[in-house]
């Protein structure tokens, strides 16, 4: 058995783990269909009355830098992790969840105002999730911080 302080690690790592390669997916996944996100963009700034495909392509190149720049974040805090440096961690990490929250709020806008209900459930849930992944590895850090001191009270 892991014990209380090993469970929590795990648990705040596999949070870590999870985001650095959800961001690592989607980065890949926006390079390697760069044409389609370009399509549905497309189709989404002409719903708005901008068939200018330059837009499209800008706000394309705009998403895949702030994918980017998560996964960068999150690839330092699992780093960071590894080498025990929980400030660190935690700041690194805060910055890919604070962008992520940014982002799918500015997707859930979007599907609000296309009218994309498919869509919105989709980014809601994410954002949710990234909600609940932080307030978990939160929690686990005071968790852990209450074990710790109560060892050293000792």
């Amino acid at each position: 058995m892991l014990g209380r302080e090993g469970e929590n690690k795990v648990i705040r790592g596999g949070i870590i783990f999870f985001w650095w390669g959800f961001w690592l997916c989607s980065f890949v996944d926006l390079l390697l269909e760069f044409g389609a996100w370009q399509e549905q963009f497309g189709s989404y700034f002409s719903t708005l009355g901008v068939d200018a495909p330059v837009f499209a392509g800008m706000a394309i190149i705009m998403v895949a830098c702030v994918q980017f720049i998560a996964f960068s974040f999150a690839s330092i805090a699992l780093l960071q992790f590894f080498l025990k440096d929980g400030l660190s961690t935690h700041r690194y990490l805060f910055s890919a969840m604070f962008l992520s929250l940014c982002l799918f709020s500015l997707f859930t806008f979007g599907d609000v105002l296309l009218g994309h209900r498919e869509e919105l459930f989709r980014h809601s849930i994410y954002w949710l999730l990234v909600v609940l992944s932080w307030f978990v590895y939160t929690s686990s850090e005071r968790e852990l911080t209450k074990l710790v001191s109560r060892t050293l009270d000792k």
